[in-house]
């Protein structure tokens, strides 16, 4: 078998594809999040689906809150705020809320070695407020509760 060069349509329909991505990308910005005003820094933006859910990193948003976090065994994590504790485990879309089991839409998953779960799982679980506005894509909680002072990823 022998090589053939790409034909020049090839190339020029390869190099305009390459342009258009290239424009979105540039156009594109990532999500970001703050808590009662503040910004939450991770090193993993938040997710969100075109079909309106959005994702959070854990352990960002839990400390954004003043919630303590637990890396437990088995792809285990705990948050602990106040005197409301959370049980999710990586993989499984059952979650254990002050002792009672909790069904969740998606279960938490992996994201460049962060765990990520439902914004609301979060919301619901510690009885705070967000909003995704997708014009400047942020999304903004409010807590009534302790909230840190400089949030880390």
């Amino acid at each position: 078998m022998t090589y053939r060069a790409p034909s020049l349509r090839t190339f020029v329909v390869t190099a305009a594809l390459a342009l258009v991505a290239s424009a979105i990308l540039m156009v594109s910005r990532p999500v970001t999040m703050q808590v009662n005003g503040l910004p939450v820094m991770s090193d993993v933006p938040p997710v969100t689906t075109p079909n309106g859910k959005t994702y959070v990193p854990i352990k960002a948003f839990a400390h954004a809150l003043g919630a303590h976090v637990l890396v437990l065994p088995k792809r285990s994590i705990e948050l602990v705020h106040g005197d409301q504790t959370l049980r999710l485990q990586i993989g499984s879309s059952v979650a254990v809320l002050d002792g009672h089991v909790i069904h969740l839409s998606r279960a938490p998953f992996i994201v460049r070695a962060r765990a990520m779960v439902a914004l609301d799982t979060l919301t619901n679980a510690f009885n705070v407020t967000a909003h995704y506005d997708s014009q400047h894509d942020r999304i903004e909680v409010r807590s009534n509760g302790i909230v840190a002072q400089s949030p880390t990823p």
